[in-house]
């Protein structure tokens, strides 16, 4: 993530102090051939440490096999 001018703007990428579920149906094998990750956005937050909440769903040759509820990505400013 960067901002203007290509300075990097640090984040935590599982927002600290949040609880979110995590569910797991399988694996990734060396033979599967596509992975694809879908992310709803949940929620916003603006203010001095901005923050985006949502649901994430990975899924591989086209079954689904985690899914992550209510997670949040917050920047660090």
């Amino acid at each position: 993530m960067g901002r203007p001018g290509g300075t990097h703007t640090p984040f935590e990428p599982i927002e600290v102090g949040r609880t979110h579920t995590w569910i797991y149906r399988g694996q990734i094998v060396p033979r599967n051939r596509r992975v694809e990750v879908d992310v709803t956005v949940t929620g916003i937050q603006d203010g001095p440490t901005p923050a985006i909440t949502g649901d994430g769903f990975l899924s591989v040759d086209g079954i689904p096999i985690y899914e992550v509820r209510d997670f949040g990505v917050r920047l660090v400013l």
